[in-house]
């Protein structure tokens, strides 16, 4: 049994060996506070970024999971610990990256104009805090939330529309649903889709400024329809990032257990090495006969409906 002195050492030393590669190259710092007469001990993963730290406390995780539920078995705590940690630092992360430079609390300073509205996605389960703020369309696994265009010069800003945003609008008889109509015919226009063949059956989709790119998926012109309906091919999708997604020529609508978790693997090993978030860890399929985007699991494996023996559409 480690003692508290020795749990929280080999913390700071194991934490990142835990971790996926990308995190690796960081530094675990311990450190403490007085609360309420009490030294709590803390630590947090620091990226040297400069964003906002992660504090997690130590003494809750010696005592209750350390001790108590894994029985002093470290191995166990410290692999559950990095996994929590990492689950919330690249939630963080992914959020920050998401958010504009424009704080919404100065958006009366910020020209509105309709016809600069775009939609972004993102994973509808993985971000559910920032989402519970914002309003958005669920698609399955994916949630279209709204932003408002302010420049693409060096970066591109933009103004997340959240309630408060929304609220500001709303005496002007502005709504959500006139927005999210707006967002549906401007985001092509605003945000070109670019599609680079990787290799014969291989193929990069985004935008053609590599940002917000996998919101593409949804477009009324989906690029992923254009690849299906030229190649007469159905598309495996591979949602690794929300900035582009890759997509594979694929001879059925359905996908056995082992290519659906081959493609799992594909995702979450593609988001360890380079970081970033995923727009889903699971796989979709675009179906060449229905033209449809299916991303239920059930369905992209089971359903006998979308089988057919019939190539041409």
């Amino acid at each position: 049994m480690l003692s508290y002195v020795e749990f929280k050492t080999k913390i700071k030393e194991e934490l990142l060996d835990n971790m996926s590669p990308a995190l690796r190259e960081f530094n675990v710092v311990l450190d403490s506070k007085l609360e309420n007469g009490k030294q709590i001990d803390y630590f947090y993963v620091d990226d040297n970024s400069g964003r906002d730290l992660l504090p997690m406390a130590l003494n809750p995780l010696y005592d209750l999971l350390y001790m108590n539920e894994n029985k002093c078995n470290f191995d166990k705590t410290i692999k559950l610990i990095a996994r929590e940690y990492e689950k919330k630092f690249r939630s963080m992360a992914a959020e920050e990256k998401n958010e504009s430079s424009i704080n919404p609390s100065d958006d009366d300073s910020v020209e509105f104009d309709i016809n600069k509205i775009f939609f972004c996605v993102v994973n509808s389960e993985t971000n559910e805090d920032m989402l519970s703020h914002i309003p958005h369309v669920n698609h399955g696994q994916i949630a279209a939330y709204l932003r408002l265009l302010i420049s693409v010069d060096d970066n591109i800003k933009s103004l997340v529309i959240d309630n408060d945003v929304l609220d500001k609008l709303k005496p002007n008889g502005v709504t959500f649903e006139t927005l999210f109509n707006a967002a549906i015919e401007n985001t092509p226009k605003l945000f070109p889709t670019k599609v680079n063949e990787l290799m014969p059956g291989l193929y990069l989709v985004s935008n053609e400024y590599q940002k917000f790119g996998s919101a593409t998926l949804l477009y009324p012109e989906s690029p992923v329809k254009g690849l299906a309906e030229v190649t007469k091919k159905d598309m495996i999708v591979l949602p690794v990032q929300t900035d582009f997604f890759i997509c594979i020529e694929n001879d059925s609508a359905v996908l056995d257990e082992d290519l659906y978790h081959q493609s799992n693997i594909s995702i979450k090993k593609f988001v360890s090495d380079f970081g970033g978030s995923a727009l889903s860890s699971t796989p979709f399929m675009f179906n060449a006969q229905s033209l449809s985007l299916e991303t239920n699991k059930d369905r992209i494996l089971f359903n006998e409906d979308i089988r057919t023996k019939d190539r041409s559409i």
